[in-house]
């Protein structure tokens, strides 16, 4: 193995210890977050640059003044979002992640997206467009078209 395939790889290693003790992955409605918290910018930097400059990196969040004097530092995130990304991730460095965060990434690796999310036409044939789609409070999706006319339905 060449040199730099070495720190490469010990970087890796680095990555999947540094996610096994401080990174997070959970769901959130329909979309999937995997996330580090840290005071160290420098250690998120390289972690990112350790898993191919995936994610994106938020902060600094400050805190206000305690009562007692106290002063948190300013907190700094690594995040990704895409599903792809997360896979991605566990392609990096998930060989070398101890079961209970393998069991983390369970969710987002064996997710089917819900079939209708896809779906471009109601079931009438209308087409999901902007003006044509009402979005329910629960995310769903109708048809106004089709909406419009089970109202008036009702109504006569």
């Amino acid at each position: 193995m060449k040199q730099n395939e070495i720190m490469k790889q010990n970087e890796i290693y680095w990555a999947a210890g540094f996610f096994e003790g401080e990174g997070h992955v959970g769901q959130y409605a329909e979309s999937f977050q995997a996330s580090i918290s840290q005071v160290d910018l420098e250690s998120l930097v390289r972690f990112q640059k350790a898993v191919e400059d995936m994610g994106q990196i938020y902060g600094p969040y400050s805190y206000e003044k305690r009562v007692d004097g106290y002063t948190r530092k300013p907190i700094y995130t690594w995040k990704i979002y895409k599903l792809d990304e997360i896979k991605n991730l566990f392609s990096i460095i998930g060989n070398n992640l101890s079961e209970r965060r393998k069991k983390q990434f369970q969710k987002p690796l064996n997710y089917k997206p819900k079939h209708n999310k896809f779906k471009t036409h109601c079931k009438r044939g209308h087409e999901f467009k902007p003006s044509n789609t009402y979005i329910r409070k629960d995310g769903g999706r109708e048809c106004r078209t089709c909406r419009k006319n089970r109202r008036n339905v009702k109504a006569s």
